[in-house]
């Protein structure tokens, strides 16, 4: 929806002139099974540490615990609207991810999402050997995104800080 569109865009223009980065850590399914595909808000030191920039939140069902664990190890806030449903208003979703300079999510409907509407995206992924990159290492399906990959029982710090040098030469960002 144009409109949508438009009212994000101004939204967001609102806040800062800087860049707004999406952001998504995890499913609402973080069973143990799956829990190396997600990550925790302290895990995501090397991305939210780059300066300059304002995230969103994009996790659809975020906590107020978690949004002030992220206040309290970066000493920012994540920008949270609770007039948007994530989940359920796909279209109103969708109008604020093309509002973003770039998104920042675990696999999931976000990065299915972003991808598909041509925003910049860096995904992370559990496992190197993942189907969604079809034996490539990346996503062939969306050229906007790339994915950041990692073992099951490796440390996400390499993925994150690799994920945050191309944050920063992507935005042009010191």
């Amino acid at each position: 929806d144009p409109e949508k569109t438009v009212f994000w865009r101004k939204r967001l223009a609102e806040i800062s002139s800087r860049p707004k980065i999406g952001i998504n850590w995890r499913s609402m399914r973080v069973i143990n099974k799956w829990r190396h595909f997600y990550a925790t808000p302290d895990e995501l030191a090397p991305v939210i540490s780059v300066p300059g920039v304002d995230f969103v939140n994009l996790t659809h069902d975020v906590t107020d615990d978690e949004l002030a664990e992220f206040e309290k190890l970066y000493g920012t806030k994540l920008l949270v609207w609770d007039d948007i449903d994530m989940k359920d208003n796909m279209d109103g979703f969708a109008a604020l991810i093309s509002s973003l300079d770039m998104v920042v999510s675990c696999l999931s409907y976000v990065t299915e999402m972003s991808g598909a509407l041509g925003i910049p995206t860096l995904g992370f992924i559990g496992e190197r050997k993942n189907h969604h990159m079809l034996g490539t290492g990346d996503a062939i399906w969306y050229p906007s995104t790339k994915y950041f990959a990692k073992n099951r029982d490796e440390s996400w710090q390499p993925v994150f800080e690799g994920m945050a040098r191309e944050i920063r030469r992507s935005l042009a960002l010191s």
